[in-house]
Protein backbone atom coordinates (compact mmCIF):
# COMPACT_ATOMS: atom_id res chain seq x y z
CA UNK A 1 0.00 0.00 0.00
CA UNK A 2 1.76 3.52 -0.71
CA UNK A 3 1.85 6.35 1.31
CA UNK A 4 -0.57 8.61 1.35
CA UNK A 5 0.60 11.77 1.20
CA UNK A 6 -0.52 14.04 4.17
CA UNK A 7 -0.86 17.66 4.18
CA UNK A 8 0.91 19.98 6.18
CA UNK A 9 -1.81 20.40 8.44
CA UNK A 10 -2.04 17.09 9.26
CA UNK A 11 1.86 16.76 10.60
CA UNK A 12 2.66 18.98 12.72
CA UNK A 13 6.81 18.11 12.44
CA UNK A 14 6.25 19.89 8.86
CA UNK A 15 4.59 23.11 10.44
CA UNK A 16 6.96 23.44 13.64
CA UNK A 17 10.40 21.58 12.91
CA UNK A 18 10.93 18.92 16.17
CA UNK A 19 13.18 21.40 17.67
CA UNK A 20 12.48 24.60 16.04
CA UNK A 21 12.68 28.05 18.48
CA UNK A 22 8.88 28.65 18.46
CA UNK A 23 8.31 25.05 19.35
CA UNK A 24 10.93 25.19 21.95
CA UNK A 25 9.33 28.42 23.47
CA UNK A 26 5.58 27.18 23.50
CA UNK A 27 6.86 24.20 25.38
CA UNK A 28 8.73 26.43 28.13
CA UNK A 29 5.58 28.78 28.36
CA UNK A 30 2.88 25.66 28.40
CA UNK A 31 5.26 24.03 31.31
CA UNK A 32 5.41 26.61 33.41
CA UNK A 33 1.52 27.44 33.16
CA UNK A 34 0.84 24.02 33.44
CA UNK A 35 3.38 23.64 36.34
CA UNK A 36 1.86 26.98 38.23
CA UNK A 37 -1.94 26.30 37.98
CA UNK A 38 -1.18 23.16 39.67
CA UNK A 39 1.27 24.46 42.19
CA UNK A 40 -1.88 26.90 42.55
CA UNK A 41 -4.70 25.27 42.66
CA UNK A 42 -3.14 22.49 45.40
CA UNK A 43 -2.14 26.05 47.29
CA UNK A 44 -5.58 27.01 47.45
CA UNK A 45 -7.03 23.38 48.15
CA UNK A 46 -5.45 23.22 52.03
CA UNK A 47 -7.07 26.78 52.70
CA UNK A 48 -10.27 25.71 54.77
CA UNK A 49 -13.21 28.02 53.50
CA UNK A 50 -13.87 28.62 56.81
CA UNK A 51 -9.67 30.42 56.94
CA UNK A 52 -10.20 32.17 53.81
CA UNK A 53 -8.46 35.38 54.43
CA UNK A 54 -10.09 38.83 52.06
CA UNK A 55 -10.41 38.98 48.94
CA UNK A 56 -7.69 41.39 48.36
CA UNK A 57 -5.29 38.52 50.68
CA UNK A 58 -6.31 35.75 48.50
CA UNK A 59 -5.41 38.03 45.26
CA UNK A 60 -1.82 38.84 46.84
CA UNK A 61 -1.19 34.98 47.79
CA UNK A 62 -1.57 34.36 44.34
CA UNK A 63 0.51 36.92 43.13
CA UNK A 64 2.67 36.06 45.58
CA UNK A 65 2.62 32.59 44.96
CA UNK A 66 3.21 32.63 41.51
CA UNK A 67 5.87 35.53 41.81
CA UNK A 68 8.00 33.34 43.96
CA UNK A 69 7.69 30.41 41.70
CA UNK A 70 8.25 31.76 38.84
CA UNK A 71 11.61 33.79 39.93
CA UNK A 72 12.70 30.61 41.80
CA UNK A 73 12.08 28.53 38.18
CA UNK A 74 13.66 31.33 36.27
CA UNK A 75 16.40 31.40 38.51
CA UNK A 76 17.49 27.59 38.42
CA UNK A 77 17.09 27.63 34.76
CA UNK A 78 19.66 30.33 33.91
CA UNK A 79 22.03 28.86 36.72
CA UNK A 80 21.18 25.52 35.06
CA UNK A 81 21.88 26.98 31.20
CA UNK A 82 24.69 28.93 32.87
CA UNK A 83 26.40 25.72 34.30
CA UNK A 84 26.26 23.86 31.09
CA UNK A 85 27.44 26.15 28.51
CA UNK A 86 30.41 26.46 27.44
CA UNK A 87 31.70 29.66 28.17
CA UNK A 88 29.61 30.08 31.36
CA UNK A 89 26.61 32.03 29.80
CA UNK A 90 23.51 31.68 28.84
CA UNK A 91 22.45 32.07 25.07
CA UNK A 92 19.76 34.42 23.45
CA UNK A 93 17.59 30.90 22.63
CA UNK A 94 17.73 30.00 26.46
CA UNK A 95 17.12 33.86 27.62
CA UNK A 96 13.95 33.49 25.39
CA UNK A 97 12.66 30.26 26.93
CA UNK A 98 13.51 31.58 30.22
CA UNK A 99 11.33 34.89 29.19
CA UNK A 100 8.63 32.25 27.82
CA UNK A 101 8.92 30.29 31.47
CA UNK A 102 8.11 33.63 33.27
CA UNK A 103 5.19 34.68 30.95
CA UNK A 104 3.61 31.41 31.45
CA UNK A 105 3.43 31.36 34.77
CA UNK A 106 2.78 35.30 35.29
CA UNK A 107 -0.34 34.40 33.19
CA UNK A 108 -1.31 31.43 34.99
CA UNK A 109 -1.39 33.69 38.30
CA UNK A 110 -3.33 36.73 36.55
CA UNK A 111 -5.83 34.32 35.08
CA UNK A 112 -6.20 33.15 39.07
CA UNK A 113 -6.65 36.43 40.06
CA UNK A 114 -9.83 37.22 37.99
CA UNK A 115 -12.35 35.88 39.48
CA UNK A 116 -11.84 37.90 42.17
CA UNK A 117 -12.96 40.71 40.45
CA UNK A 118 -16.45 38.91 39.84
CA UNK A 119 -17.12 36.59 43.13
CA UNK A 120 -16.49 36.93 46.91
CA UNK A 121 -14.80 34.43 49.33
CA UNK A 122 -15.25 31.04 48.59
CA UNK A 123 -16.53 31.20 45.59
CA UNK A 124 -14.18 32.89 44.09
CA UNK A 125 -11.67 30.27 44.97
CA UNK A 126 -13.75 27.33 43.68
CA UNK A 127 -13.89 29.66 40.32
CA UNK A 128 -10.06 30.25 40.38
CA UNK A 129 -9.65 26.35 41.56
CA UNK A 130 -12.01 25.36 38.39
CA UNK A 131 -9.69 27.68 35.82
CA UNK A 132 -6.92 26.17 37.30
CA UNK A 133 -7.85 22.38 36.73
CA UNK A 134 -9.46 23.20 32.87
CA UNK A 135 -5.51 24.22 32.18
CA UNK A 136 -4.38 20.72 31.89
CA UNK A 137 -7.59 19.45 30.12
CA UNK A 138 -6.45 21.80 27.76
CA UNK A 139 -3.31 21.36 27.28
CA UNK A 140 -4.20 17.58 26.75
CA UNK A 141 -6.71 18.62 23.98
CA UNK A 142 -4.26 20.83 22.45
CA UNK A 143 -1.38 17.93 22.56
CA UNK A 144 -3.80 15.53 20.44
CA UNK A 145 -4.65 17.99 18.06
CA UNK A 146 -1.45 19.08 17.24
CA UNK A 147 -0.61 15.23 16.81
CA UNK A 148 -3.46 15.16 14.19
CA UNK A 149 -6.02 12.83 16.40
CA UNK A 150 -9.57 13.35 16.15
CA UNK A 151 -11.60 15.45 18.53
CA UNK A 152 -12.58 12.17 20.28
CA UNK A 153 -8.87 10.87 20.46
CA UNK A 154 -8.01 14.25 21.49
CA UNK A 155 -10.86 14.87 24.16
CA UNK A 156 -9.54 11.26 25.56
CA UNK A 157 -6.22 13.10 25.98
CA UNK A 158 -7.24 15.76 27.60
CA UNK A 159 -9.00 13.42 30.23
CA UNK A 160 -5.74 11.66 30.41
CA UNK A 161 -3.81 14.68 31.04
CA UNK A 162 -6.10 15.74 33.54
CA UNK A 163 -6.02 12.70 35.56
CA UNK A 164 -2.66 12.74 36.18
CA UNK A 165 -2.63 16.70 36.93
CA UNK A 166 -5.46 15.84 39.78
CA UNK A 167 -3.61 12.53 40.87
CA UNK A 168 -0.30 15.29 41.16
CA UNK A 169 -2.44 17.52 42.73
CA UNK A 170 -3.88 15.26 45.27
CA UNK A 171 -0.60 13.68 46.31
CA UNK A 172 0.64 17.70 47.18
CA UNK A 173 -2.04 18.26 48.93
CA UNK A 174 -1.89 14.82 50.74
CA UNK A 175 1.72 14.60 51.44
CA UNK A 176 3.38 17.71 51.01
CA UNK A 177 1.06 20.10 53.03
Amino acid sequence: MPHEARSTAEVPEARFGPTSRRHEVEREFIANALYLGIVLYAALAVVPPSHLPPDGEMVLFILGTGAGLVLAHWFAFHVAASALSPRGRTHDSETEEAGAQVAGGVTVALIGCVPFIFFDGETAVHVTQFILGVLPALAGYAIGRRRGHSVLQSALVALAVLAIATLITIFKVNVAH
